[in-house]
């Protein structure tokens, strides 16, 4: 599902964007590494190697933007996973201590990220795959020698206002409704307004972000924030521009949240950066007729 991007905040700009990852698996002898899903300019500074860690600045790798390649200081042995992550990232940090100061649980964090397109959601739509009942999210472990783990992850969606619900137990995938619904405007609706009356409101589903008059200089990304599937009306955060029979509407983003929680001395107090989990999207991109 590469064109359902992750993002960090519901800005939905490349900027915000999480970049990416990149894995391979250690020969004994090879250093240089391509970049599959990202180029060269969103490497970050560090590439995770089992249990330790490559860091540019101090000449442990270059990166060949020509090439599109990572060349490690040293061959990595046999066997070692590598991971190559963004320069952006979903991150979450936390610490190991059951008691910090001005801070009631500092060993667990939680940390909203967004999923969708906004670029061609216009043409394509995002479904389960058949053997799931939802678009599946899920924390994948690339490189299990690091010290993160999938037990200390959890996952839920977002209520309309953005609030967390309750999580699912460490390591379960969610599966979450495809991101597929549109409709047409049918009344015009004043620049400030708050509803907009389209086909078919039902088939939104409450809380998601719609993208109104894609690809046109009044398209804005709006929030769901109430459905009346009698009246077809959908309330929604206020909007920027006019908006006019026969504009298109478009769900784009989903908003969920990752809580992470690190067990009590899990690193001897002692701050530590892993890159070895990522967000894993599953699915199937359709293109719309």
């Amino acid at each position: 599902m590469s064109l359902l991007s992750t993002f960090i905040s519901d800005k939905f700009s490349s900027a915000v964007a999480v970049d990416p990852v990149d894995t391979g698996v250690g020969t004994g002898s090879q250093s240089t590494y391509p970049l599959i899903n990202k180029s060269a300019y969103q490497m970050a500074a560090t590439v995770q190697s089992g249990n330790s860690q490559y860091f540019q600045p101090n000449g442990g790798f270059t990166k060949d933007t020509v090439a599109n390649t990572v060349t490690l200081s040293s061959a990595p042995l046999l066997g070692t996973q590598l991971v190559f992550p963004g320069v952006s990232q979903l991150v979450a940090d936390a610490f190991d201590q059951a008691t910090i100061p001005g801070n009631s649980t500092p060993n667990v964090i939680q940390v909203p990220f967004w999923i969708g397109d906004v670029t061609n959601i216009n043409n394509n739509k995002y479904q389960n795959l058949p053997q799931n009942a939802g678009i599946a999210l899920s924390i994948v472990n690339l490189d299990t020698a690091a010290g993160a783990l999938l037990s200390m992850c959890q996952l839920t969606c977002s209520d309309q206002n953005g609030n967390a619900l309750a999580f699912l137990p460490t390591g379960q995938t969610l599966m979450t409704p495809n991101i597929a619904a549109f409709g047409l405007i049918l009344a015009s609706s004043a620049a400030g307004a708050s509803s907009i009356i389209v086909q078919s409101a039902s088939s939104f589903i409450l809380g998601d972000y719609i993208i109104v008059n894609i690809g046109f200089s009044t398209q804005e990304v709006l929030r769901i924030l109430a459905i009346d599937p009698i009246n077809n009306i959908l309330t929604t955060t206020p909007m920027n521009y006019n908006h006019y029979a026969g504009e298109f509407v478009f769900t784009c983003c989903r908003q969920f949240w990752l809580q992470v929680t690190i067990p009590i001395g899990y690193t001897n107090n002692t701050p530590q950066s892993w890159y070895n989990l990522s967000l894993q999207k599953q699915g199937i991109i359709v293109s719309r007729p």
